[in-house]
């Protein structure tokens, strides 16, 4: 068997490739161990899905869509508290269905300020700046990967 990468040999090849990776919620569409090598299925983890997927964009997509991380674990993403403009931390899950979510300070040394703004708002509001898209270098690299990938699946 081949990588459809790099051409190399790929029969000790172990570690299957998620065509969308696992940390945007695919579990299943994967090819299987050796259509990609080990080699390259680390590179593409590390150049092309990592720094797409940390871009404060995709961040801000995977809160907002209750997408937990690998380890299933809630996203957490920063806004802005009231007029005061007090920097928090949001997180947003889903317990048996129910969405649910927890504030707490952005800076753990800001917890006692954190609470005083609480306690004094009369209305509660809470903003996320909405961030820029990604550079298209970093998405068009990404997206090419996904589609020869669907595509390999697709004849396999």
């Amino acid at each position: 068997m081949k990588c459809i990468f790099c051409k190399n040999n790929s029969d000790n090849s172990r570690s299957i490739e998620h065509i969308i990776p696992e940390s945007l919620g695919n579990p299943d569409h994967v090819l299987p161990a050796g259509i990609v090598c080990d080699n390259c299925n680390n590179y593409f983890g590390r150049k092309v899905e990592k720094p797409l997927l940390e871009t404060p964009y995709f961040k801000h997509a995977c809160f907002l869509s209750c997408i937990t991380n690998k380890k299933g674990n809630p996203r957490a993403i920063t806004g802005i508290l009231g007029c005061k403009q007090s920097p928090i931390m949001v997180e947003m899950f889903s317990k048996t269905g129910k969405n649910c979510g927890s504030l707490c300070p952005a800076h753990e040394k800001d917890g006692e300020k954190f609470m005083n703004s609480l306690r004094k708002l009369k209305k509660f509001a809470v903003r996320f700046p909405f961030p820029k898209e990604p550079e298209q270098y970093l998405m068009s690299r990404f997206i090419c990967k996904v589609a020869l990938e669907a595509l390999v699946l697709r004849v396999i």
